[in-house]
């Protein structure tokens, strides 16, 4: 199997070019053989016989010209019509690749035409991207779009790693033709046998100077120049609608990202906000239950200020607070005069009964 770059020229020029070429040779030749066959004439019959001979020699010249410009004319035709055909196969695949479906829609359909056009066995683009692993970030091909026949390699896995022949195709940057190729590659089977594949060609895309994928086309017989030249200049179409669909699908994506991330702010703002809610609750039941509090300490407070019966607050023997009737029945002057005091201060020495105060 020997990769090798795809001429740019096509069968029909090189023939016409050839024609061309043989024309000039002939014309030159029927000069020389006029003026031999004159010369011959001459000195064998004669000068009557001599210019009788030229006459058939010219005769006969003439009408191999006359061939082979009718040739050459019909080699120019053909040219004529491959370059029509041609524009309008580029036509129709520019024509697809515009229309207004999606554009991986727009990228199947121009595959199924080139696929068409060329007599390719298979058609397949692979897009290059990035991957991250373990590893690190790595580089692997993606089949985003087939077309032809179902065969082995048709059934295989869509993602190829690199460093094979499609990575070779994206480093010379120009077309690679093989033959020869291992056995199974790909095979078409009928219900009467079955046959393998023999020629591959395959095209870098290329989209503003990066290389973003390869264009594969699989063939019984080997593709002639004119339609490797067809599959180059879609090609050029193929990478523009391939681009397109990964811009669209990383617009895509950053959407989706953005409106993911909008979602999650609008949750963390929902959260804080019944945050928010449940703080300022928590705030106002404290404040209440503050204004309760001190409301019923005021209540109680009055309460105890208020009792007719004497009332003291004592930490162990020493008194903290009073109301005014204990001061009056201790016979202190204030309430601060009984505070820090204890009551065995305000009892006399000796009580009734004549017992001891203890």
């Amino acid at each position: 199997m020997h990769p090798s770059p795809s001429r740019e020229s096509s069968l029909p020029a090189a023939r016409l070019h050839a024609e061309l070429a043989w024309a000039l040779i002939s014309l030159g030749g029927a000069v020389a053989l006029g003026i031999l066959l004159l010369s011959v004439g001459t000195v064998w019959l004669g000068a009557e016989g001599s210019i009788g001979l030229w006459l058939a020699g010219c005769i006969a010249i003439a009408a191999v010209m006359a061939w082979r410009l009718w040739s050459i004319r019909q080699l120019r035709l053909a040219r004529e019509q491959q370059v029509a055909s041609m524009q309008q196969g580029l036509l129709r695949l520019a024509q697809l690749a515009n229309s207004a479906g999606k554009p991986k829609e727009n990228l199947q359909l121009v595959t199924d035409a080139l696929c068409e056009t060329v007599g390719a066995l298979q058609v397949g683009v692979f897009a290059l991207r990035e991957r991250n692993s373990s590893q690190g970030t790595a580089q692997q091909f993606d089949l985003v779009a087939r077309a032809g026949v179902n065969g082995p390699a048709a059934t295989e896995a869509h993602h190829r790693s690199t460093g094979n022949l499609l990575e070779r195709a994206l480093s010379v940057e120009r077309a690679l033709t093989l033959d020869q190729l291992p056995q199974g590659y790909l095979t078409l089977q009928s219900g009467l046998g079955r046959a393998e594949a023999q020629h591959l060609v395959m095209l870098p895309l290329m989209a503003g100077g990066q290389a973003i994928g390869v264009l594969e086309l699989v063939a019984f017989l080997p593709l002639k120049s004119a339609q490797v030249g067809f599959a180059e200049q879609a090609a050029a179409l193929i990478a523009s609608v391939l681009h397109v669909g990964q811009a669209s699908a990383r617009t895509v994506d950053m959407l989706a990202r953005s409106e993911r991330a909008n979602h999650a702010l609008q949750a963390q703002q929902a959260e804080m906000q019944r945050n928010l809610e449940q703080l300022f609750e928590a705030q106002r039941q404290t404040s209440q239950a503050q204004a309760e509090l001190s409301l019923a300490s005021q209540l109680n407070q009055k309460l105890f200020d208020e009792a007719n019966d004497g009332k003291g607050i004592s930490d162990g023997y020493v008194f903290t607070d009073c109301n005014p009737e204990l001061v009056r029945l201790l016979g202190a002057e204030t309430r601060d005069h009984v505070k820090g005091r204890t009551l065995l201060e305000f009892s006399p020495a000796v009580q009734p009964g004549k017992r001891l105060s203890d």
